[in-house]
């Protein structure tokens, strides 16, 4: 059995966001004995949704389940972590779903999850929703979608719309986050630096520098750093650095 993990809005007041908290999350359940079916899913939606505090990434975790305790070890957890990592105000759009399908690998799941999620999933991409389609698409799923955590949230639009994704084309995106005694000071970064990481990865690596304004293009919150590499060049990128 897969269960599928949709989590979004979780945008904190402390510099939080979804995917750190999804790395979270992925590391205490393979701490806990769970594997990952596929990489993390970080979905990018419509980026122009006006109440989104930072981009607008909902995050997909796709975990194999080989008993019942693992599927109560997994659902303890997104509920434990979801209500610790929520506990700001500035939070109260968050919600994770968990979506359990009998499929054994990857290919099974894109095949047998509710149609209505890629649809959902398809429209997320450019437009701004409203939760009646995601009503309309819980009731369409039936009993394989539960609500680990979240109450009538905006949030449940972008968890159904990640656990939907369509995956044809897609990059890789490299997150690091900063030590927590780390997160408060000013972040450093060396521009020659980057313009020599451009110039020895391209085309492994994109949007790093924009050489027209001089200006550098890795996103350098206070608490993350992040680049892209492109999905068909990963492999020659990781065996090289």
């Amino acid at each position: 059995m897969i269960a599928a993990v949709g989590l979004d809005s979780f945008d904190t007041s402390f510099a939080g966001c979804t995917t750190h908290l999804a790395s979270l999350i992925t590391h205490k359940a393979v701490e806990e004995g769970l594997s990952l079916v596929d990489y993390p899913w970080l979905i990018r939606l419509n980026p122009a949704v006006p109440w989104k505090t930072r981009g607008n990434g909902a995050v997909a975790l796709l975990f194999s389940i080989e008993s019942s305790r693992d599927l109560e070890k997994l659902s303890e957890l997104l509920y434990r972590a979801a209500r610790l990592y929520s506990a700001s105000p500035s939070s109260k759009e968050a919600y994770v779903l968990l979506l359990l399908e009998d499929a054994a690998t990857l290919r099974d799941y894109f095949t047998v999850r509710p149609r209505c999620l890629e649809r959902l999933y398809l429209r997320a991409v450019h437009e701004a929703l409203p939760l009646r389609l995601a009503r309309e698409c819980i009731e369409e799923a039936g009993n394989r979608v539960i609500a680990a955590y979240g109450v009538n949230s905006r949030g449940i639009l972008g968890a159904l719309a990640a656990l939907g994704a369509v995956l044809d084309d897609f990059t890789f995106e490299l997150i690091t986050y900063r030590k927590i005694d780390r997160w408060t000071s000013e972040r450093r970064i060396d521009e020659l630096s980057v313009i020599e990481y451009d110039l020895r990865t391209r085309p492994l690596t994109f949007m790093n520098y924009d050489y027209l304004e001089k200006r550098v293009l890795i996103h350098h919150m206070a608490m993350i750093l992040y680049f892209m590499v492109s999905a068909e060049r990963s492999h020659a990128f990781c065996s090289k650095h």
